[in-house]
C-alpha cells in the first residue's frame, strides 16, 4: 500500500497579512500619507501568496526608505514586480531600491534595472561614480565593489535617442565575476577596454545602443558564448556601420552571434567561425553576394538582405544549412531580385518583411510543392513598396499566417489573382489563421478577389488610402467574427460597394473611421 503525506497550507487573512507586511516595511512612512497607504495595500494584496522569505525580500526596500516621496516611489515599483520572478529564485533581490545596502553587496547574485533612467541607475549602483567630459563612466577608488555579482541587467528604454547624455561604460573592474551582462537599450556609445577583466562572461547583450566600435579587448573573453548586438531597422536611416566586429571571430567558445540590423562580419571572419564549427545560431545583415554564398554553410536564424542589386533570383535554400529548424526571420530591402524561390529554408520561417524591391514580380515554388508546405510556420508577412507585384495568391492557404500587411504596392489590382481561385475551391481553407489584415496606400487595388473568401478568425481590419477599392470579398460567414478593431478611412468606407448589407452593418459596429 502506498501512503502519501498531505500538508494543508493556509494563507493569512487580510488583516493578518497586512500586519505581517507592516512588520517588514516602514510603518511610519506608510502611515504618513493616505495615498502611500493605498499603494502599500496594493503591494500587500499582490504579495499575499508569497512565502515569508521572498516576501521579506520584496518589502524590505520600503523599510530602508526615510522620506515619504521615496517610499511612494518604492511602492509604485513594487506593484509592477513580477511575483513569479520573486518566487523563482532563493537568493536574489531584483530591484534598484536595495543596491546601496551592505547586504545587497554581499548576497545579491542578480541586479536588474529595467526601464530606468541610466544616469540615475549608475548613481545608485556606484555612489562615487566619475563621468568625465567625454561621457566616460568609471569608478572612483571608494566606490562599492560587487566581487560576487554574476548577472547585471541595465536594460533601458529603446527610445535612447531622446536621452540628454550618452556614456561609455567603464565599471567592469568592480564586477569581475560577471557571467551575464545586459546593456540593451541604454544610451551608451562604447565599451571600455577594461571589459577584458570579465574573464567569466558568457553572455552579453548590447542591442539597440549607440555603440559604433567594439574594443579589441573583447578577444580576451575566452568563455563568451552569446553575443547579441541587434539593431532595429528604421526606414530611411540606412545601415549602421560598426568597427571592430572582426574581434568576434577570435572568441573560441562563441555559439550564438546576433548582429541583425548591423553590418555583417567580413567573409574571412565568417570562414574562421565556420572552421571552428561551434556556431549554433547566427543573425546578421548581408550586402555582398560573397557573404550570401557563405550562408548555406551556417545555421542562420535571422537574415536581412540589403542593397543587393546584381542577383535576379533568390533561392531560400541558400540562406541556411539548417532547412528544418533554421531561418526564422527574413528581411529584404532595396534589392534587385525579380523572383523569390521558396525552397529549402522556408519551412522554419515565421516572419518575412519585403520592402522596396521594385523589380520583384514573382514568388514561386518548386514543382508539385504547395505554398502551405513551403511556409508551414509563417505567422507574419509585411510587404511594402514592391511595385511590380501583381498579387499575393500564394498566401491564400498558409496554415499559420496571422498578420498580413501590404503597403504601397502600386501594381496590385487584386490581392488574389482570379487565375489562382481554382485552387481555393480544392478543399483547402482560405486564410485559416489570419487575424489581422492591413492594406494601405494601394493606389490601384480594386478588390481583394473576384470570388468571396473565408476569413474565419479575422479580428482586425485596416484600410487606408485605397482610393479605387470597391469590394471587400468576404463570405457571409464574416458576420460571425468578433472584431477587435475595424479602421477604415472615411472616403474608402463611403466608396465601398456591398452585395450583402449585413456585412457592412456588422463591420460598422466595430469600425473606427480614420
Amino acid at each position: 500500500m502506498k501512503v502519501d503525506k498531505k500538508v494543508k497550507v493556509e494563507c493569512l487573512d487580510g488583516e493578518e497579512a497586512w500586519h505581517l507586511f507592516m512588520q517588514h516595511a516602514n510603518e511610519e512612512i506608510i502611515n504618513s500619507n493616505v495615498v502611500i497607504k493605498k499603494l502599500a495595500r496594493k503591494v500587500m494584496e499582490r504579495s499575499r501568496s508569497l512565502p515569508l522569505c521572498p516576501l521579506k525580500s520584496l518589502v524590505e526596500p520600503c523599510r530602508i526608505r526615510r522620506h515619504p516621496k521615496s517610499g511612494a516611489t518604492c511602492l509604485k515599483l513594487l506593484i509592477k514586480v513580477d511575483i513569479k520572478t520573486v518566487t523563482r529564485y532563493r537568493r536574489i533581490i531584483v530591484s534598484q531600491l536595495k543596491v546601496g545596502s551592505e547586504q545587497a553587496r554581499k548576497e545579491t547574485e542578480l541586479i536588474s534595472f529595467k526601464g530606468t533612467n541610466f544616469n540615475k541607475t549608475l548613481q545608485k549602483l556606484l555612489s562615487d561614480q566619475n563621468i568625465d567630459e567625454k561621457g566616460q563612466v568609471s569608478c572612483a577608488s571608494t566606490s562599492p565593489r560587487y566581487p560576487n555579482l554574476q548577472s547585471l541587467f541595465l536594460e533601458g528604454y529603446s527610445k535612447s535617442d531622446h536621452m540628454s547624455r550618452q556614456f561609455v561604460v567603464n565599471v567592469f573592474p568592480h564586477m569581475p565575476s560577471l557571467t551575464h551582462l545586459n546593456l540593451s537599450g541604454i544610451p551608451i556609445t562604447g565599451l571600455s577596454k577594461e571589459i577584458r577583466v570579465l574573464v567569466n562572461l558568457r553572455y552579453i547583450n548590447i542591442s539597440n545602443t549607440k555603440i559604433q566600435s567594439l574594443p579589441s579587448e573583447l578577444k580576451e573573453l575566452k568563455e563568451l558564448k552569446y553575443f547579441l548586438f541587434r539593431c532595429k531597422y528604421y526606414r530611411g536611416r540606412g545601415v549602421l556601420k560598426v568597427d571592430g566586429l572582426s574581434t568576434l571571430s577570435m572568441l573560441p567558445k562563441l555559439q550564438v552571434l546576433d548582429l541583425y540590423g548591423n553590418t555583417c562580419l567580413e567573409a574571412d571572419d565568417l570562414r574562421l567561425l565556420m572552421e571552428r564549427n561551434r556556431i549554433k545560431g547566427i543573425s546578421m545583415l548581408v550586402e555582398l553576394v560573397e557573404i550570401l554564398g557563405l550562408l548555406k554553410h551556417l545555421p542562420t536564424w535571422k537574415i536581412r538582405l540589403h542593397s543587393m542589386q546584381n542577383m535576379h533570383t533568390l533561392q531560400f535554400c541558400d540562406l541556411s544549412y539548417k532547412h528544418d529548424e533554421g531561418l526564422m526571420e527574413l528581411g529584404i530591402t532595396q534589392c534587385g531580385f525579380k523572383e523569390l524561390l521558396i525552397n529549402g529554408s522556408g519551412v522554419s520561417l515565421k516572419r518575412i518583411n519585403l520592402g522596396n524591391i521594385a523589380k520583384l514580380r514573382q514568388i514561386s515554388w518548386p514543382a508539385r510543392t504547395l505554398p502551405s508546405e513551403g511556409l508551414p510556420r509563417l505567422t507574419s508577412l509585411y510587404i511594402s513598396y514592391c511595385d511590380s507585384l501583381r498579387s499575393l495568391s500564394w498566401v491564400l492557404h498558409l496554415p499559420c499566417l496571422r498578420t498580413l500587411s501590404v503597403k504601397s504596392c502600386s501594381g496590385m489590382e487584386e490581392l488574389i489573382d482570379p487565375a489562382e481561385m481554382q485552387q481555393a475551391s480544392s478543399g483547402l481553407p482560405t486564410f485559416p489563421s489570419l487575424q489581422s489584415l492591413s492594406l494601405s496606400l494601394m493606389a490601384k487595388l480594386v478588390s481583394l478577389s473576384t470570388c468571396p473568401l473565408d476569413f474565419p478568425v479575422l479580428s482586425k481590419l485596416t484600410l487606408f488610402e485605397c482610393s479605387k477599392l470597391k469590394k471587400l470579398s468576404f463570405k457571409s460567414s464574416i458576420i460571425n467574427n468578433k472584431f477587435q478593431l475595424v479602421e477604415v478611412d472615411k472616403k474608402c468606407w463611403e466608396d465601398l460597394e456591398w452585395e450583402d448589407t449585413t456585412i457592412r452593418s456588422h463591420l460598422a459596429s466595430f469600425s473606427k473611421t480614420l
